[in-house]
Parts: C-alpha cells; sequence; structure tokens
C-alpha cells in the first residue's frame, strides 16, 4: 500500500515526515480508504486537473487526502474522460507521473465513455508524444515495451494494430525508440521505419536498429512495401 493512506499515530496524535522518534513511543499505524470523490466536499479537488497541468504539489496533497489515483475526470481540451496519470503523461509531467506510480495509479488503465475506450494507454500515449523520461518511467513500472498502438489505413480507414516501436522511430523519436529498444521491444517490428530511413538516408535510426540486432534488408528488397 503507498503512503498515501498510511498515517502513523502516537498516542492518538499524527506523526508528520519531519516529527522526532525518542526512545520508546506507543506508535500505530492506520490504512485509509480513498475518500469518495463525488462527495460535495471535494467537488472543487480535481486530480486529473493537476496532473494535466503538471501540478506537483497540488497533486501530492490530493493523493495525502487520500484521492483515488485512477479516478477519472476530464482534461481541459476535451469533453472525454481520462485518468491522471494519462493526463500527466499526455503532457509529459515526470515529477506527476512519479507520485502517481508511488500511489499505485494502474499503468494500464483506459477511462471509458460509453464502453468506448476514449484514449491510448498513458505508456502509449507518452511514446507518441516523444516523452522520453515519461516512457522510462512507466517501463521501470513494467509497462511492456512491445505494446501496440491503433492506426488507419490511409484509404479506408480502417484499423490496425502495431507495435509501438515502428511508429515512434518513423516519427524520428529516437530518445523514445532506445529506451524502448533497451525495454527489449523487438527491433524486427520497426521494419517499416528501417526501410524509410533506408529510403531517406536517416542513417541515425537504422545505427540505432542494428545496435539491437536489427537486420538491413538487401537493397533489391528495399523498395518493397512491408505494412
Amino acid at each position: 500500500m503507498s503512503r498515501f493512506r498510511q498515517r502513523l499515530l502516537c498516542n492518538g496524535q499524527m506523526l508528520n515526515d519531519d516529527s522526532p522518534l525518542q526512545g520508546s513511543m506507543d506508535l500505530h499505524l492506520v490504512l485509509l480508504p480513498v475518500i469518495d470523490m463525488t462527495d460535495l466536499a471535494f467537488r472543487d479537488v480535481d486530480l486529473v486537473d493537476a496532473a494535466e497541468f503538471g501540478n506537483v504539489e497540488e497533486t501530492e496533497e490530493i493523493l495525502q487526502l487520500p484521492a483515488d489515483p485512477d479516478v477519472v475526470g476530464l482534461m481541459s481540451w476535451g469533453e472525454h474522460p481520462a485518468t491522471p496519470l494519462y493526463a500527466a503523461a499526455a503532457r509529459g509531467h515526470a515529477g506527476v507521473v512519479r507520485l502517481l506510480l508511488e500511489a499505485r495509479a494502474d499503468i494500464d488503465r483506459v477511462a471509458l465513455h460509453q464502453g468506448t475506450p476514449q484514449h491510448e494507454k498513458p505508456f502509449v500515449e507518452a511514446c507518441l508524444a516523444g516523452h522520453a523520461e515519461v516512457v522510462r518511467l512507466l517501463l521501470k513500472a513494467r509497462a511492456a515495451a512491445n505494446q501496440t498502438v491503433t492506426c488507419y489505413t490511409s484509404d479506408t480507414r480502417e484499423e490496425y494494430e502495431r507495435p509501438i516501436l515502428g511508429p515512434i522511430l518513423e516519427s524520428q523519436e529516437l530518445e523514445v525508440g532506445r529506451a524502448l529498444l533497451e525495454a527489449r521491444a523487438d527491433p524486427a517490428s520497426a521494419h517499416v521505419a528501417m526501410r524509410f530511413a533506408l529510403q531517406e538516408n536517416q542513417s541515425e535510426i537504422v545505427r540505432l536498429l542494428q545496435e539491437f540486432g536489427a537486420e538491413v534488408p538487401e537493397p533489391r528488397l528495399r523498395r518493397r512495401y512491408v505494412r
């Protein structure tokens, strides 16, 4: 259980982090349930808003209530719901992401609207936005490096899934790509990125993939389209 839901009492009084401990003390550890955020007393408390705008101090205060780190709310740019971790990851606020992970936020949770997912997972969104520090934090929290992202065909707009590494390198997000490869993303899943990099003389992408074991295709195969 995270520190946000723990209170240490001495003779019925709560101890703060800087409270001195002297000699023999009668200490009691109390584990608190999360508060009901629908209660009118907390109508002005918005964890998603604090996370979206990178307010570390406010996020800490709300989590200390203690609030549910996975509470769903609205982000400023739309009417659809999001989790605090998604809001912070999408904006690249690493400090807030650290707090939410410490509070045991669910790294795979996706907010729903009428049963439909409203966004990618926080990890995928951080990758697509190029927030390498956040990506590394989520990988450390055991996010899978080989996750997929929803893509669309250019003609019929049909959905299909691709491993995240390819689109990241095609967007030239090299630092994020390196983080994924270091976390054992499959370099072979970026074969389209390799082909584009060869065609456009993007040597850094080619070298990065080769560093992690990708093979450079034969010249006669480089112009073949592979989805």
